[in-house]
This record gives structure tokens, C-alpha cells and sequence, in this order.
């Protein structure tokens, strides 16, 4: 499997290291001398948090931006079409939920 440079991933076991406030990912992306975007690419609330994490470490809210697929973006209906029906738990409505909504 071939590793895409610059793309990571909420599931890396690792992705501490990349988001500590010492690691060059994070200073490049905190340096004010250098505009640094960054993109988010998610449709649940780990996005969200990840988001909130970044501003939080010092990344400018203008300098992210976030991608949100359409609901059945990833489903295949031809390779399998029970995916259709697994989408709600793939996808939870989080930001239909008030009391989620309510949270945020």
C-alpha cells in the first residue's frame, strides 16, 4: 500500500505525535510568518473535535478547512448494497441531534 504525503488519518494510532505542539506538522501550521491551510475531510463529530483541537493548539480558523462528504459519498451500491443501510451507523446524524447540537 502506497502512503499519501501529507494526508493523515483520525485512526492513526500515532496521530498524538503529528498534533503535539512540538511536532513540525503543528508548528508549521501555528507559524503566523507563513500561511499554512490545512483541510479536514469528515462528516462526524471526530471532525469536529479535531477541529477544535487544532484551534485550540494555535491554528488559525481561517487557515482550516473542512470537507464534508455527502451522506453516501463512500457507498458502492453495486459492490454491495446492504452499505446503504449500515449509513446511519457510519454516519450518525450528530448535528440533527439536539441534544448533540445543543453541546456543541
Amino acid at each position: 500500500m502506497k502512503k499519501a504525503s501529507g494526508v493523515l488519518s483520525i485512526d492513526d494510532p500515532y496521530l498524538y505525535k503529528y498534533l503535539h505542539a512540538d511536532a513540525p506538522l503543528m508548528q508549521a501550521l501555528t507559524d503566523r510568518r507563513r500561511t499554512n491551510h490545512c483541510v479536514v475531510y469528515g462528516r462526524t463529530l471526530h471532525a469536529y473535535c479535531l477541529i477544535q483541537g487544532l484551534i485550540h493548539r494555535g491554528v488559525q480558523p481561517k487557515n482550516i478547512t473542512m470537507a464534508i462528504p455527502r451522506y453516501n459519498t463512500h457507498v458502492n451500491e453495486e459492490e454491495d448494497p446492504l452499505m446503504e443501510e449500515d449509513l446511519p451507523v457510519i454516519y450518525p446524524d450528530a448535528f440533527e441531534d439536539e441534544h448533540i447540537e445543543e453541546k456543541i
